[in-house]
């Protein structure tokens, strides 16, 4: 029987919040709602929906919510594991559905040492909706990103590992009424590895992948795979650079009948440069490709790729700063803008979202001397200059490691940031971070994890009409880390 953890100990919980017996038996029954796995072939998926949960977390939440609640107030926090202890689960990606409901997407252990890829959701109340895990059976899965569809169906993206084929993508669909989960796996190929690093989907839930796909001769390439609405593989498009040797889709965004994939090209003698490619999306047809590199011909990253009607925006690092580059539709570089921290160090964008009116506002990491890593927010204009004045920078006391890993912004340009702050007493804290549409900050807060003390970080972060949410993960003394879900108050 495999197991889910929603707290670290229900009975203490409950006696401190003073719940009494029902809560206790309700949330006991909870921590033993068995998984049913299904054996499908080499494949193991898990699926879970729940009741029992939604009665747990309900007792809890009435007790636990503050009855007045300002800007940034945790109103619900826990961690989750599935199957082994003392292992790794993470939430790595987070959206809102149009009900207000977070979905994940993460990696979670079936057994010790075994991942496998997570996908679940919480309605907006915090009640219990699904999970599925998608793993091989002595091998394992990895999630990396997540996208929904206007039905708020997930589709979550990323690899299985087994000995036959090696890395194989896979996509894992999950019905957002009924949790049911059917996965999608694409074998380039034979016995050779491939991984999905980025998705997106559109609203009649047509799905695009991207990541890197290995050659015959044992080289990377882009990979770039088009599902229609009924999960039926379309076409899938290779792309080896002019250099032969590893190149990767890190990214990946729909605009009309435009689709970009922004990656990583290794040249010799310049690190890897930015990659961006336009496909048609519908036939996959390559309309052109481009290139950049620093002056210097040093190494280029990406994170993210966002489009409007007139502008493709690539965000990631160069020459160890943080790097903005804007082409046209068709291909032209119109600029690239920088922001360099302190000594040298690295600063890079991590995540990029487009805000009302057409600017571009991202998050990520810059080094400052005296305060060390800080977590770096900006907004653009579509003519690169900075729409705040100046980047905000956000950090601990001290000489300490902080960073931004996710950013979303709202309908009335409010931005909101997920990461890490390392605590003045030693230790993460995941951290959410609100600023206004005019780049004054709102409000901040910190969790510290499921044990008092212990370690949190919040690897993305997710907005609905009245709340604020983060995963990644917590640090617990009998689990490892669990699958971290923070509620804060908009």
């Amino acid at each position: 029987m495999r197991k889910l953890r929603l707290l670290a100990d229900s009975h203490r919980l409950c006696s401190s919040l003073n719940l009494g017996l029902s809560a206790f038996v309700a949330l006991q029954s909870l921590k033993t709602l068995s998984a049913n796995p299904q054996s499908e072939g080499d494949e193991l998926i898990i699926r879970r929906t729940g009741t029992v949960a939604a009665l747990a977390v309900a007792l809890l939440l009435t007790a636990a919510t503050p009855a007045f609640a300002v800007q940034g107030d945790i109103l619900y926090h826990d961690g989750f594991h599935q199957g082994a202890v003392s292992d790794s689960d993470q939430g790595n990606v987070i959206k809102i559905d149009s009900g207000g409901n977070p979905v994940v997407a993460g990696d979670t252990s079936l057994i010790a040492g075994q991942s496998a890829l997570d996908t679940l959701s919480l309605g907006g109340d915090t009640l219990w909706r699904w999970e599925s895990a998608y793993g091989v059976p002595s091998y394992g899965a990895r999630g990396t990103d997540l996208a929904l569809d206007g039905w708020g169906n997930a589709f979550a993206v990323g690899w299985t590992d087994t000995a036959a084929k090696g890395h194989d993508i896979v996509v894992l669909f999950t019905a957002a009424l009924t949790g049911t989960a059917t996965p999608h796996t694409w074998n380039g190929r034979p016995n050779k590895d491939d991984e999905a690093r980025a998705v997106a989907v559109a609203s009649d839930g047509t799905c695009y992948v991207t990541g890197m796909s290995q050659a015959r001769d044992g080289d990377m390439d882009v990979i770039t795979i088009k599902y229609g609405p009924a999960g039926d593989l379309q076409w899938a498009k290779r792309y080896n650079s002019p250099w032969d040797g590893f190149d990767s889709g890190f990214a990946i965004c729909r605009k009309g009948t435009a689709l970009y994939v922004a990656g990583a090209s290794r040249h010799p003698g310049h690190g890897d440069d930015l990659v961006l490619i336009r496909y048609d999306a519908m036939t996959g047809a390559r309309k052109w490709t481009r290139f950049y590199d620093d002056d210097l011909r040093r190494s280029e990253s990406v994170s993210g790729v966002v489009a409007t009607s007139s502008g493709v925006y690539v965000a990631g690092s160069g020459k160890g700063d943080a790097l903005l580059v804007k082409y046209t539709p068709s291909g032209t570089r119109r600029w690239n803008a920088s922001i360099a921290g302190s000594r040298g160090m690295f600063d890079g964008w991590t995540d990029i979202a487009l805000a009302p009116g057409g600017y571009i506002n991202l998050t990520g990491v810059i080094y400052k001397t005296g305060t060390g890593d800080n977590v770096l927010t900006a907004s653009y204009r579509a003519n690169g200059t900075l729409r705040w004045g100046v980047a905000k920078t956000f950090s601990s006391d001290g000489n300490h490691l902080d960073l931004g890993n996710g950013l979303v912004v709202d309908a009335d340009g409010k931005t909101y940031v997920g990461g890490v702050l390392h605590s003045i007493a030693g230790g993460d804290d995941a951290l959410a971070l609100c600023y206004a549409a005019n780049g004054a900050r709102e409000w901040w807060n910190t969790y510290d994890g499921v044990v008092a003390g212990g370690d949190a970080m919040a690897l993305d972060v997710g907005v609905s009409a009245d709340a604020v949410w983060l995963t990644g993960t917590t640090a617990t003394p009998a689990n490892g880390d669990d699958l971290l879900m923070v509620k804060l108050e908009k």
